[in-house]
């Protein structure tokens, strides 16, 4: 279960900076970790913390929540109850590493309480310093044993309860397996707009479609698809796109009924505009405010923050 005790809520992604978390006590008890709660007496085996500033649970300045024993230890632990395994996130993210050499990080992060320690640097240095502070703190020796028992105890669960029947693929093949499969991809679909319920489109027969695709990752599987509904006539754009190439578009799609507009990308970085250029954004408004569309977004979903002419798509789909 991650990221402990809610990463919701953020305006810092922590792999670039370390997000501080401004509610109070009864926000985070009756919203944050409220999953928490019930993962935890639900068995849940495993938590991984996440690197967040939360002053109403840690006033120290700029200590990220996994380095935080009042966190990790007293509320986690403690106060929730929970015996199973504590996680880092990874050690070497921003919202550790901008405040902590990986050294002292790694020392904080073991006392705190944590089981395990994810991606950390400096391994031979870190141990060598925390061999010398558990000369001076036996209760960092403590930690360490009760962390390596909660390891062991883990291990051997996974042994006693791992299959003993030889594994095949038909076993992966099971009827239930694959509705419970197609149930997921139904509702990976949302409809954000529908106006006058346009979709699911009607008279297929007499419609003239054509589908624009924008993007740099595979447009097979959707316009294969497509082929199996309608007679869809398909364009598709490159990032490089010139404006000559883009107008004798527009003039083709002049003679269209609807125009299915789709934006394509695997990319999940908002630092890279999850994989669309300006241009692209550009060009995708412009088919928005001038032909009658849909939207379909088969990209990260809040690419749609940035377009401008949404409100002139007859329909909007985004798919995850």
């Amino acid at each position: 279960a991650k990221h402990f005790p809610g990463h919701g809520d953020t305006g810092t992604d922590s792999h670039y900076g370390l997000p501080v978390i401004t509610h109070s006590l009864p926000r985070l008890d009756s919203l944050e970790l409220y999953p928490f709660k019930s993962l935890i007496n639900a068995g849940v085996g495993g938590v991984m913390l996440a690197h967040m500033n939360i002053p109403a649970l840690d006033s120290t300045p700029n200590l990220p929540s996994t380095l935080s024993p009042k966190i990790a230890r007293d509320l986690l632990q403690t106060k929730l109850g929970f015996d199973g395994l504590v996680v880092t996130d990874a050690m070497n993210m921003k919202g550790v590493a901008e405040y902590y050499s990986p050294v002292e990080a790694n020392l904080r992060a073991v006392k705190a309480g944590n089981d395990i320690l994810l991606m950390p640097h400096d391994v031979e240095k870190s141990i060598n310093n925390i061999l010398l502070k558990i000369k001076k703190d036996s209760l960092i020796a403590e930690s360490i044993k009760a962390s390596c028992y909660k390891i062991l105890k883990a291990k051997y669960w996974a042994l006693e309860n791992s299959s003993k029947e030889n594994f095949s693929l038909d076993s992966l093949h099971k009827p239930e397996y694959i509705y419970n499969r197609d149930k997921l991809l139904e509702s990976a679909v949302t409809v954000v707009k529908n106006q006058n319920d346009i979709v699911p489109l009607r008279r297929l027969d007499t419609l003239r479609i054509a589908a624009v695709s924008i993007g740099n990752s595979s447009y097979k599987s959707y316009r294969n698809t497509l082929d199996l509904f309608a007679d869809v006539d398909k364009f598709s754009l490159e990032s490089s796109t010139d404006t000559e190439e883009v107008n004798k578009l527009k003039k083709h799609l002049k003679g269209y009924n609807l125009v299915l507009l789709s934006l394509h990308s695997n990319s999940i970085s908002s630092n890279k505009n999850f994989g669309f250029s300006r241009t692209d954004v550009e060009i995708a408004n412009s088919i928005l405010e001038e032909f009658p569309s849909i939207l379909i977004g088969l990209s990260n979903p809040y690419l749609l923050k940035q377009l401008s002419k949404l409100n002139d798509s007859k329909a909007i789909l985004t798919v995850y």
